[in-house]
């Protein structure tokens, strides 16, 4: 990882979704989230917590 990169994860007992990009921006959030979406699988009623 070069120096000045992000990384967001997303936890799920596990890594489930992860995104590194150059510099902070609002959509690597929502980019790792979606990631995580698709490889979970979520079933309806889903509850979303983030710190």
């Amino acid at each position: 990882m070069k120096a000045g990169s992000t990384l967001a994860i997303v936890l799920d007992r596990k890594v489930v979704g992860w995104l590194l990009k150059p510099r902070l921006t609002a959509d690597i959030v929502t980019d790792a989230l979606t990631m995580a979406w698709f490889h979970r699988k979520p079933a309806p009623g889903l509850m979303h917590h983030s710190d």
